[in-house]
């Protein structure tokens, strides 16, 4: 009867791709770069804007990488087996388990991890990966814990005298008395400090916040290295540090935390160097692979035995193909203290529970996975990797040094005064990672550099300080004074009627050039990098600038032409927020627009593309011809002026009248008017 029934159903075998797709990885290099240019998703896609649809030039991968067709295909067809991996007697529960388990190893493969290491995945990318490490060695502890603990380190309320330093803009803290979570901090280091049992941990000069924040905010003291004149790590500063430690304290802890390469510069560690300073005094090291990792290798286990760091920091959703992957935590076996209760106890960690007692499992990843993992951000994590790994890093890196030297070689041909460049000017010392201002012949803001790029051409880049404040503050030659200013702007007491002025904050446009752009996009990007070089100021009558976030808005000035803009253009000119609704890509998240279904408009061919980047490139011409003559100007008092290296003081970015604007109305807008604030 059964097999009868088995006979009239219908079976449809559905198939995800093709086998003759997979030599293309391992093969060509060029070739293989061409087949996974195209399977990336939403390349040919037409953004909407202000100036009618442009269709996507995604320069932005430092951030965040772009997903993969062949890849989604292949998890989607997982999904239909979609299951616990606490699950492992049901068919769907094996599947997923033996899936899981083939992850994990495929991660330790692409990173050389053998028995000495362990993988960890844990968070959405090197900041989870820190926290949970911080947790394993006891450094983090969150401030509510410290404020709990704030009474009984001292009861009576007087801290014995202890001299706290409060480095928190707090608005219950003032400069010499911080709150009572501060205070307890403070004094348990002090005490941990006077015994030597209080770790130091050294960072890099261009860390990421949460590779110094962190940190900071620890159980431990931090130490932050200068940079050198050529914006490099000082290694003979670092030397001294550690020798001057050393001495005062021979039984300390120190710690070294550094990236691999700056997340803003792409300037390049000397790893090897830096890891065998640190081990000459007896030192642990731990490597952000955060902005390096998708283009370079990671090696726990070098083939001459030397081993460069005790672990390291992946954010793999940077990877291309790497899109809603987990972060990885690659430890040193060594460093963990199995005596001690995993760091946080659940589901998965333990080998039995009774209404009495528990036992945790003698598997540190087993012990550090509590509740269910991410199954398949972590089987994302592998593939992107394994993508990585199946192009080789040394062809990736061979290919984007190329880019890089020729994009570096037009900038000084093309624009020498026009553009800075910020970091070190050696091609060969860096990852293709650009940070630039835009300082003449008009100055203009990054972020209006960056809307701009976007809006007329849809080149895809970012526009602030890349989470790399500290940094940020070398390169522009800030003073600890200038920036105490600054920050008086940013983060004010609360008490002052006048709101925060984000806008005040450094800022530079950062954008890399990727191993898959090809010859066209990096042309298209030099020659519209070009044109707001030239002609950007002439649009800052489209754009109103609000003072207190930095957003330069588009908005329909009543001058504007019907024809200038693509799209229906209203009688009257809209708010700020209209503009942004009107303009942009309309979508409204939720299962709504799930069950509606969503459209989007995609170039059907490579040849279709390469036209339309022309056609965008004479469209932001024909824009010129409707534009009004208008006299830029410097920008409206509190902006300060911050050095741009070998230009002397300058001031940040140009406005025209009457186009500056605040949501709240206190910033008026006439230009006179502003200089009063």
């Amino acid at each position: 009867m059964g097999a009868a029934c088995c006979a009239d159903v219908s079976v449809c075998e559905e198939v995800t791709c093709s086998e003759d797709r997979f030599h293309f990885l391992g093969g060509d290099f060029e070739q293989a770069v061409d087949f996974l240019r195209n399977e990336i998703v939403g390349r040919n896609r037409l953004i909407q804007g202000p100036f009618g649809p442009m269709v996507k030039v995604y320069a932005d991968y430092t951030a965040s990488g772009q997903a993969l067709r062949f890849l989604g295909e292949y998890t989607q067809w997982i999904r239909q087996m979609m299951a616990n991996s606490h699950t492992q007697d049901s068919a769907t529960g094996l599947f997923m388990n033996e899936c899981l388990d083939d992850a994990i190893l495929s991660i330790k493969t692409s990173v050389n991890a053998k028995d000495n290491f362990v993988v960890l995945c844990c968070g959405t990318g090197s900041t989870g990966a820190m926290q949970k490490l911080q947790q394993i060695l006891g450094i983090y502890q969150p401030p509510a814990a410290w404020e709990s603990l704030g009474m009984l380190v001292d009861p009576t309320g007087d801290w014995r005298g202890a001299t706290v330093k409060n480095s928190i803009f707090d608005k219950s803290a003032s400069p010499d008395h911080g709150p009572r979570w501060v205070r307890a901090r403070e004094v348990v280091k002090s005490k941990l400090r006077q015994s030597e049992s209080l770790p130091l941990v050294i960072v890099g000069p261009f860390e990421h916040h949460s590779n110094e924040l962190s940190w900071r905010e620890g159980l431990c003291d931090c130490e932050r290295l200068p940079s050198s004149a050529s914006f490099e790590t000082d290694l003979d500063a670092l030397e001294l540090l550690l020798h001057r430690h050393q001495s005062a304290s021979p039984k300390r802890i120190i710690i070294g935390s550094i990236s691999d390469c700056s997340n803003v510069t792409g300037m390049r560690n000397d790893l090897r160097a830096i890891s065998r300073l640190f081990r000459r005094f007896g030192a642990l090291l731990f490597v952000d692979f955060a902005a390096s990792g998708p283009y370079t290798e990671i090696n726990c286990n070098p083939a001459d035995g030397e081993l460069l760091f005790d672990a390291c920091f992946v954010s793999p959703h940077k990877f291309l193909g790497g899109d809603a992957s987990c972060g990885l935590l690659v430890l040193r076996r060594t460093l963990y203290d199995t005596s001690l209760p995993p760091t946080f106890a659940g589901g998965g960690t333990v080998k039995f529970v009774t209404q009495q007692r528990h036992s945790y499992s003698d598997e540190v990843v087993e012990r550090e996975s509590a509740g269910t993992p991410g199954l398949l951000q972590i089987m994302q994590c592998a593939l992107a990797l394994e993508v990585k790994e199946a192009l080789g890093p040394a062809r990736i890196e061979e290919k984007e040094a190329s880019l890089l030297k020729d994009f570096f070689m037009w900038l000084k041909a093309t624009w020498p005064e026009e553009i800075v460049v910020l970091g070190n000017p050696d091609p060969t010392k860096r990852h293709p990672i650009i940070s630039f201002n835009v300082v003449r012949p008009h100055p203009l803001s990054a972020r209006f550099v960056t809307c701009l790029l976007s809006d007329l051409f849809g080149i895809q880049t970012r526009a602030g300080c890349s989470c790399a404040g500290p940094h940020g503050q070398d390169l522009y030659g800030l003073s600890n004074e200038t920036v105490e200013q600054l920050m008086s702007y940013v983060a004010k007491d609360g008490e002052e009627a006048d709101p925060d002025l984000v806008s005040v904050k450094p800022a530079w446009v950062r954008f890399n050039l990727h191993f898959t752009h090809d010859s066209v996009e990096i042309e298209y990007i030099k020659r519209a990098l070009s044109f707001v070089v030239r002609h950007g100021y002439r649009f800052l009558s489209l754009y109103m600038f609000d003072m207190c976030t930095g957003a330069w808005i588009f908005t329909l000035p009543t001058w504007c032409h019907e024809h200038l803009l693509k799209d229906e253009v209203q009688d009257q000119p809209a708010s700020p927020r209209e503009s942004v609704n009107r303009w942009r890509e309309q979508h409204t998240f939720g299962v709504h627009a799930a069950l509606r279904g969503m459209q989007s408009r995609n170039l059907s061919s490579e040849s279709s593309r390469r036209a339309r980047l022309e056609e965008q490139l004479l469209s932001a011409e024909r824009c010129l011809t409707l534009l009004p003559t208008i006299d830029p100007v410097p920008p409206p008092e509190p902006f300060p002026q911050y050095h741009l290296p070998s230009l002397g003081l300058r001031p940040p970015f140009v406005v025209a009248p009457g186009m500056v604007c605040n949501q709240e109305g206190w910033v008026t807008a006439t230009h006179s008017e502003c200089y009063e604030i």
